[in-house]
This record gives C-alpha cells, sequence and structure tokens, in this order.
C-alpha cells in the first residue's frame, strides 16, 4: 500500500509539471514528455507511464512509426506483460489499418494472456477483428469459441463483452449456431 501511495504521489506531481510546462508551449506535449522521462529515468514506473503518454500523443499526431518504437520498446522492457502486444495489435488494427501484422502480434499475445490470466478477451478481440478485416472466417470462428469458452472473467483484467464481434461474425456468414451461442453469451449479467 506504500508504495502504492508513493507511486500516486509522484504520478500526481509529474503530472502537474507536465500541465504547468505545457501552459508555457502549449502547442507541442512531445518534448516536454522527452523531458520529464529525462529527469525520472531512474523511476521505471514513472517513466512508463510517461512513455504510454507519449505514444498517444505520437498516435494523435498519426506517427505511427514512433508510437510503434515506444510500444517495441516497452515489450521489450517488459516481455511478460501481455497488455503491450494487445495495444500493439489494436493501433496496428485502429490507427494503421495493418490488419494483416494485427493479427500476427495479436496471435503472439494470446498465449501470454492466458499464462497472465489477464486480458484474455480482449486480445481475442482484437485478433478477431483484424481477421474478419482479412475475411479469415476459420480464425473468427475461433475467437469466437474461444471467447464464449472463457465465460465470465470476473477476476481477469479484461474489457467488457463487445457487440460488434457478433456484427463482424454475422457479415462472414459464420454459422447460426455459433451466432446464438454468441448472442446468448453477450446476454449474461
Amino acid at each position: 500500500m506504500l508504495r502504492e501511495d508513493i507511486h500516486r504521489g509522484i504520478m500526481e506531481r509529474v503530472t502537474r509539471e507536465l500541465w504547468k510546462e505545457r501552459e508555457k508551449t502549449p502547442s507541442d506535449v512531445v518534448p516536454i514528455l522527452h523531458k520529464l522521462i529525462s529527469a525520472y529515468s531512474d523511476m521505471e514506473e514513472i517513466v512508463g507511464g510517461l512513455r504510454v503518454l507519449l505514444r498517444q500523443e505520437y498516435l494523435d499526431r498519426k506517427d505511427f512509426e514512433a508510437a510503434t518504437a515506444i510500444m517495441l520498446g516497452e515489450i521489450e522492457r517488459r516481455p511478460k506483460e501481455p497488455v503491450l502486444l494487445v495495444d500493439l495489435a489494436a493501433q496496428l488494427h485502429w490507427y494503421e489499418g495493418k490488419f494483416e501484422e494485427a493479427v500476427a502480434v495479436a496471435t503472439r499475445a494470446v498465449p501470454l494472456t492466458d499464462k497472465a490470466q489477464a486480458y484474455r478477451r480482449h486480445a481475442r478481440a482484437v485478433l478477431l477483428r483484424s481477421a474478419s478485416e482479412l475475411g479469415d472466417v476459420k480464425l473468427v470462428r475461433k475467437c469466437l469459441r474461444e471467447i464464449i469458452e472463457l465465460g465470465e472473467l470476473r477476476d481477469d483484467w479484461d474489457v467488457d463483452k463487445e457487440e460488434d464481434l457478433l456484427e463482424r461474425a454475422q457479415k462472414l456468414g459464420i454459422e447460426k449456431d455459433l451466432l446464438d451461442r454468441y448472442q446468448a453469451f453477450l446476454d449474461t449479467n
């Protein structure tokens, strides 16, 4: 608990510094984030949070190469963190429209999410979305079945049930039985 309080206090201080600096130069937060990352380089948790903010700034600017470089660095620093691969796959899907690459990254993420017991449904949802864009009916079926089999994930860090997956599967002509099972899954709790 003490560590969390310290971390929260440091993040609040860093956030205040960020907004104070941003008021001076409101048009560009990227150099400010780089400055703060250097200033707090000995505090990896803080720097990791700043890198996430920096990545989002790059995504907002459509500088996907810089955003990807940040994610790849984070994945290298924390290879057992499944959410990093899931986030990269989502970036490739939503921001860049690189569905084949998103499938490859999400496929790597799935076993890590299973092992960590976290983000399991999220990884499969990103995988299903990208596979549907590629028209990969077999992979969409597989993801849908696995999501249903996971069921409710009360103790898991994950996303809520997502109705767009049903719509995507319907458009690909997935069999009615599987669609009905997913609908029943959506309707529970």
